[in-house]
């Protein structure tokens, strides 16, 4: 973005096929430089030359912008005709004229709001009337950089839209999080690599204990922040390759890469004391909450990620029933899958 914040980056790419747009209007526009700048306060920076202009002046040339043809361009916002600088009172002692620049024509190219972007010029160092054909040039060249800067500003636009609707389509409104079918389409991916690697993989199925009773004490708009909170807090607490996401309605699944099991009980004690901790307020009262938490990790007969989750689900159920805010884990005693679980 530009100083603005609001219109794109010129890359490298456009640059180069500007550069190459000068160099052939070289041969219909019979000045030694031709020149595209941006306006940079009270600077012009040089973002390209003709290839002739390179005795004189380079790509990246920062220039002061005061008295000069360019800073007329852009506060007028139309096309400057200078055949000689020295004729002429207003340019006499001018920077352009000192430096030897005497003839000049230029245009403003423009942002798609207006505002200028920089000039689209050509100089001489001789006196030179421009003729009709060199104007018509230099005009259809300026309108077609302001056109392109139009261009890049929509495809922005449309890019940053794209990217909104694609986390809206991934994202729970409510909490912030993933939700579930983005979670599951992450858990498969990492399953695959988990399967192929033979690394250790872990799940955590988290709900929140008796919250149809903070919907039905404090209404549902205290339970809405209620899940966001507890979501916030829990995201805070993962590693960048953590994966979580909303299951339903008050229940949480996380999906941990390069995890053993204890290691995953150790994170599930940790996220339950975190919870207990959390007070959401709600008419000067405050809101507390405690979930139950069951883990699973990865064994080898295990192949998809539906069954990894039922794992962990069967033991949060063993939690919720031994009395909640409690973490329980799936434990694999023999090569047939067994309902044994821990707790803690």
């Amino acid at each position: 973005m530009n100083n603005s914040g609001r219109w794109p980056e010129i890359s490298d790419s456009t640059l180069e096929v500007w550069l190459h747009l000068l160099d052939s209007m070289s041969w219909l526009l019979p000045a030694p430089i031709i020149a595209i700048n941006r306006s940079c306060g009270s600077h012009l920076l040089v973002l390209g030359t003709n290839a002739s202009a390179k005795p004189y002046i380079s790509k990246g040339s920062e220039l002061p912008l005061l008295h000069t043809y360019c800073a007329q361009t852009l506060q007028d916002g139309v096309k400057t005709v200078v055949p000689d600088g020295r004729a002429t009172k207003r340019w006499q002692n001018s920077i352009p004229v000192k430096n030897g620049f005497i003839a000049y024509i230029g245009l403003p190219i423009f942002w798609p709001d207006g505002e200028p972007f920089g000039t689209l010029c050509a100089l001489d160092t001789k006196p030179h009337t421009w003729p009709f054909s060199s104007e018509k040039l230099i005009e259809t060249v300026a309108a077609i950089l302001t056109a392109q800067l139009m261009l890049m500003t929509q495809l922005q636009q449309l890019e940053y839209r794209n990217q909104q609707v694609h986390a809206l389509a991934i994202t729970d409104s409510l909490t912030g999080i993933f939700n579930r079918a983005h979670f599951f389409d992450l858990a498969e991916q990492e399953l695959v690599r988990a399967l192929r690697t033979k690394r250790p993989m872990s799940v955590i199925m988290l709900d929140v204990d008796l919250f149809k009773q903070i919907n039905d004490t404090y209404g549902h708009d205290c339970g809405d922040r209620v899940l966001h909170q507890l979501a916030q807090v829990c995201q805070r607490a993962l590693r960048s390759i953590d994966i979580v996401g909303r299951y339903g309605g008050e229940e949480f699944v996380f999906l941990l890469p390069e995890t053993s099991l204890p290691d995953a009980v150790a994170l599930a004690k940790r996220l339950k004391g975190l919870i207990a901790a959390i007070t959401v307020e709600h008419n000067g009262e405050l809101v507390t909450m405690t979930a139950s938490l069951g883990v699973a990790a990865l064994q080898p007969h295990v192949d998809t990620i539906k069954e990894l989750i039922n794992q962990a689900d069967i033991a949060l159920y063993r939690a919720k029933r031994n009395g909640r805010n409690l973490v329980c884990y799936h434990e694999q005693t023999s090569a047939v899958s067994t309902d044994g679980v821990g707790h803690s």
